[in-house]
């Protein structure tokens, strides 16, 4: 789709996934003011298969600033991860970068972030834009763990970060699906993930909690 499209910038939108009518006026102009910004990213709400249950916000209340690669590596910035459906970018940035790594099974949203963090500074806006619908299942779940261990792996070859700091990724992936497995009443499974969490960083204590 993208190398079919011939727009300078391009957005992106999973089938399950809605915008809401002010999310490109919101996103475009930072990109039109500031030429030296390569992708707009923005807040979202996120949503249960049938809308039943909403959050407001996917980042803390109160966040404004964008991510730079030192946090976006360490998944030290509160609004992490960046959903893809949120960002805008230039189409120059696109190409550059090469599009997505189709060899990554999973993470590939986040690779290409990080790249283009390399190439030039986000702006994030701090309003809910898009609503993000979340239908999770076991299989789905592992299909995330496993490749989180992949897209971990080549963070340390590209940036050379320790593995500790590598590794803070993997945790809140593995914390989170511990919680849906015990949501589903899966305890076995969720213990599995929970102690999978703790062997990356056993010295964390909200991984305890």
């Amino acid at each position: 789709a993208a190398r079919a499209s011939c727009g300078d910038l391009l957005a992106f939108l999973d089938a399950d996934d809605t915008w809401l009518p002010q999310k490109l006026s919101r996103t475009v102009r930072p990109l039109v003011d500031d030429p030296k910004c390569v992708l707009v990213c923005h807040d979202g709400f996120q949503a249960d298969p049938d809308r039943t249950t909403i959050l407001r916000s996917s980042c803390p209340a109160g966040h404004f600033g964008a991510p730079s690669l030192e946090e976006m590596l360490s998944n030290t910035w509160p609004g992490l991860p960046i959903l893809l459906d949120s960002v805008v970018v230039r189409r120059e940035t696109f190409d550059r970068i090469g599009g997505f790594n189709e060899e990554l099974e999973t993470g590939e949203d986040t690779w290409f972030l990080l790249n283009a963090r390399e190439i030039g500074h986000f702006h994030y806006v701090a309003e809910s834009l898009m609503i993000r619908e979340i239908g999770m299942s076991p299989r789905r779940e592992e299909w995330y763990i496993n490749g989180a261990f992949v897209f971990r792996d080549l963070i340390r070859k590209r940036y050379g970060v320790s593995l500790q700091q590598a590794n803070r990724g993997l945790i809140p992936i593995l914390i989170w699906a511990g919680i849906m497995a015990m949501l589903r009443g899966e305890r076995s499974l969720a213990l599995k993930r929970y102690v999978a969490s703790l062997r990356l960083r056993a010295t964390r204590i909200k991984t305890w909690i």
